[in-house]
């Protein structure tokens, strides 16, 4: 009887040693920064709207077709391409079209960059930046302009 006893004491008390054992917690992997979501993917731009007077319409249709392909490259190391995709404007035109540095700024507010279809850096309002969309905007000749790029 006191063998039944002593394996019995012996057994629960494995047991309470073992099913009590805290599981380790994992800790919560941090959500990507603006910039890693930016460089993790190329982008492509597929919307642009204009808001006058508080009616807003599309005008991708003022983009031209050799620029609506080209693919915009924001890499890890700030450093910026973008790629004339499949269409040219110009047979002549070199495959990247526009190289450079962009950079977050005013705490990921603004999106500063080069891109072709303005021709030198140009500073733009972050909207939205997510794994598969980035929105940028701003605003000429009283005209709210945003762009938007899907990832690639």
């Amino acid at each position: 009887m006191k063998r039944n006893v002593l394996a019995t004491f012996m057994f629960a008390l494995l047991f309470l040693t073992t099913a009590c054992k805290e599981e380790e917690e994992v800790p919560p992997t941090p959500e990507p920064t603006k910039s890693e979501l930016l460089s993790a993917k190329s982008w492509k731009l597929t919307a642009a709207t204009a808001t006058v007077q508080g009616v807003t319409g599309s005008i991708m249709s003022e983009v031209a077709p050799c620029e609506a392909d080209n693919i915009y490259k924001f890499k890890g190391d700030n450093t910026y391409e973008e790629d004339h995709a499949t269409l040219k404007c110009d047979a002549t035109e070199p495959q990247i079209i526009s190289k450079g540095v962009w950079t977050f700024s005013e705490g990921g507010k603004k999106l500063t960059f080069p891109p072709y279809l303005f021709g030198e850096y140009y500073t733009f309002d972050v909207n939205e930046v997510t794994a598969t969309t980035v929105k940028i905007g701003f605003t000429a000749d009283g005209a709210k302009i945003e762009l938007t790029m899907t990832a690639q």
